[in-house]
Parts: C-alpha cells; structure tokens; sequence
C-alpha cells in the first residue's frame, strides 16, 4: 500500500515538474513573440531634416536637406529653384509593414512669388530613410495640421478661395491620402489619430 502511495506521489510530482516547464516555454516564448512585436522607434528629427526628397513638380530627381533646407541652381521646369526647406510639423507613426514613418512638409520657393508646398512620406527601411511618396498641396497654402495612420495621411490646411488673392488663403480644407503603388492618392477615407 507505501508503494502505491509512493508510485502516486512520484508520478504526482513528475506531472508537476512537466507543467511547470512546459508554462515556462510558453511564457518565454510569449515574451519573444511581445519582443519582436514591439513598436518601431520614431523617426528622430534631425534625420528628417537631413533626409534626401523627391519634389512632387519632378519625382525623378532628389534633393538632399541639410540642417532642414536645400539650395538647388539647377533649372526646372523652366524656373530656378532657390530653396527647399521642411517645416516644423511632423507627424509619425508606423506602416503597416512595422516600419517607422514620418509625414513631413517641404515648402520650394522658385525665384518668384510662389511658395509650392509638398507632402513627403518617409520610412526608416532599416536604418536608411526612404522618400515613399511625395504629393503637391499646392502655392502658397497655410499648414494647420497633419496626422498619419499606418500609409494614409490627413493635411488639414488654408488655401485660397474664390475670392482670395494668391497671398492670403482663407479657405481651410482637409484632405486625405493613402499610399498606393509608390504613389500618395487622394481618397475619401480619414484614418484614425496615430500621429505621435
């Protein structure tokens, strides 16, 4: 009767043991998994201000910011570019791949009365960022907000309206992208706040 006491108690034990370490590999492989999951770091400033751009009036050619700004002598379009700059507002976010992103807007200003706005999509592709898309916003607008979710970005800004002279938009609209093909399209559909 010990015996079958003691047999019970040993493969008591042993069962235990089994479970013990089979929720042990559970949790550390759960905890892997979580590791790999966690979010991309955001896109640090000084590398967006020191990023390489396409302009939306010619995506064939790149334009390397320094410090936030460009001066290019060459022609375009018939018009001498004179300076590119980034403004302040960014917004950042994730792709849907887990890579990290940022929105970013360059304002080129082409030796005359014009100030051409440009909507960029960046992503950090391990360690190096990539111009996905660029977008014209258009002349001379006013930026009031941008917020990114996953490929799609929302630019809420004042441009002018019938009756307004080029100089001095009042007119707010809001409009709506999503990265599609390389491209940002326009559409309809307004992703959630993920801005950070």
């Amino acid at each position: 009767m010990r015996r079958l006491h003691l047999r019970a108690a040993v493969k008591l034990l042993a069962a235990a043991a089994l479970v013990a370490v089979a929720g042990c590999g559970r949790h550390a492989a759960a905890a892997t998994a979580g590791a790999g999951a966690a979010a991309a770091a955001p896109i640090a400033t000084a590398r967006l201000r020191n990023a390489t751009y396409r302009l939306a009036f010619d995506p064939t050619r790149t334009l390397h910011l320094v410090n936030g700004a460009a001066t290019d002598g060459s022609e375009l379009e018939g018009t001498m570019v004179v300076s590119t700059t980034m403004l302040d507002s960014i917004a950042r976010g994730t792709l849907p791949d887990g890579r990290a992103s940022a929105a970013v807007v360059l304002v080129t200003e082409a030796g005359g009365t014009g100030s051409f706005y440009d909507l960029a999509l960046v992503a950090d592709s391990s360690g190096t960022l990539t111009d996905l898309a660029t977008v014209g916003l258009g002349d001379r607008i006013v930026l009031k907000a941008i917020r990114l979710n996953g490929d799609s970005v929302t630019v809420t800004l004042l441009t002018q309206g019938p009756k307004d002279p080029m100089c001095c938009p009042t007119l707010e609209v809001t409009r709506h992208f999503a990265l599609d093909g390389g491209r940002l399209l326009p559409t309809e559909r307004a992703p959630a706040a993920d801005s950070r």
